[in-house]
């Protein structure tokens, strides 16, 4: 038996296939087996690491430059250079309402990402960096996607970046009427039944 089995355009890092057989004999009894298998749609894949910032949440300090660790491997799993990889930000626009999905909560009264910077990359031994870095004011959310042109896939990492501690951003003119709200707390860590106290910053605005 060869089965043609559709994957579709899209297929992710690595599937696993089950498969259920069933044998009847004669009088009617039957047997049943099972088994899955691994697959692995593409020949060469990426994975990527952004370091944790040390701001509160990990978030990530505008105006740093921090270094991405980029790993190539073949479907084995074994090193593999690349010299076809592109490194590319997208900035996520703010949205208007809340709605949680894998990566998190985020708006989603639009999809659109703008893209900020974009160059190549290439590995040796399957190892490759390069340098994340979003000047100031430009605080948010961003993008970081790392993709293959040969074997088609790519892999891509959400991260937020905030104004150092002690800095505080500018809220005005956040685009779809949405607004942030940027408070701290009195400390990191509470204990159950103990009081809550939040310093919230003034709009600067009278308002």
């Amino acid at each position: 038996i060869h089965p043609a089995i559709e994957l579709g355009a899209h297929a992710p890092a690595s599937l696993t296939a089950y498969f259920t057989g069933k044998i009847f004999e004669p009088g009617g009894n039957f047997s049943v087996d099972y088994q899955s298998v691994k697959y692995y749609p593409y020949t060469r894949y990426i994975g990527i690491k952004i370091p944790e910032g040390t701001s509160y949440g990990g978030m990530l300090e505008l105006g740093r430059r921090y270094p991405v660790s980029v790993a190539t491997v073949d479907a084995s799993g074994k090193p593999v250079d690349m010299d076809s990889l592109q490194v590319k930000v997208y900035k996520a626009q703010w949205r208007w309402w809340w709605e949680q999905n894998d990566q998190g909560a985020d708006f989603v009264n639009s999809k659109y990402f703008h893209l900020v910077s974009s160059q190549n990359l290439s590995t040796r031994g399957g190892k490759g960096s390069f340098v994340l870095s979003v000047p100031s004011p430009q605080w948010g959310r961003y993008y970081v996607r790392v993709s293959d042109s040969a074997s088609g896939f790519a892999a891509g990492s959400f991260v937020y970046f905030e104004w150092p501690s002690g800095e505080s951003s500018n809220l005005a003119g956040m685009p779809g009427g949405a607004t942030r709200l940027n408070f701290t707390a009195e400390k990191q860590v509470y204990k159950v039944g103990e009081t809550i106290r939040l310093f919230i910053p003034g709009s600067g605005e009278g308002n």
